[in-house]
């Protein structure tokens, strides 16, 4: 039984260094909310240290709100604005991990815009946010830019993304079955 418990505690423990970590990139969806990014062609060679700024927004009709708030977390530094106002900011890119908070202003009925810039110089620059008030979550639906010109839908982390090389071979299985003779 001390080894069944000594066992448990090292998965528990390993399970929580994972999700507070800053250094592990583990990103889990929850609430409905999945991380997003910019879609760019995957890229074998190491990128340039510099940073890598993408904003990411979200237009939406909401009815009038007298409170509510955002919660939110963004793989970098980053910059959260409900039309056009600064709402909160993360400078730390340390602090990915804790979920912010950002409490809404008073809203009338109408369009609205959740625009988030996110500066990673570590990786891809993404973004989790939720917020029940506004009937709004990071999915697919969001819209993403490098250069806030031309916009594209956004696609989740966990989406693949094949190197165009790949694309010139045939698959394993096809490989495999012309080695056989049939």
């Amino acid at each position: 039984i001390a080894a069944i418990a000594g066992l448990a505690f090292a998965a528990l423990s390993g399970y929580y260094w994972i999700l507070t970590d800053p250094s592990i990139a583990y990103l889990s969806s929850r609430s409905g909310a999945h991380w997003i990014k910019i879609s760019e062609p995957f890229q074998i060679k190491m990128r340039d240290p510099e940073d890598l700024r993408i904003l990411l927004r979200k237009r939406f009709t909401a009815g009038p709100l007298s409170t509510g708030d955002i919660s939110w977390k963004a793989l970098g530094k980053a910059q959260v604005s409900l039309d056009g106002k600064i709402l909160a900011s993360i400078e730390s890119p340390q602090s990915w991990k804790t979920l912010q908070h950002a409490v809404l202003p008073p809203l009338d009925a109408g369009a609205h815009e959740i625009s988030v810039s996110v500066i990673n110089s570590q990786g891809p620059a993404a973004l989790w946010l939720s917020s029940k008030a506004l009937d709004v979550s990071t999915d697919r639906d969001w819209e993403t830019s490098a250069d806030e010109i031309v916009w594209a839908q956004a696609i989740r982390i966990d989406d693949r993304q094949p190197a165009d090389i790949s694309k010139m071979f045939g698959t394993t299985r096809a490989a495999v079955l012309h080695c056989f003779p049939v």
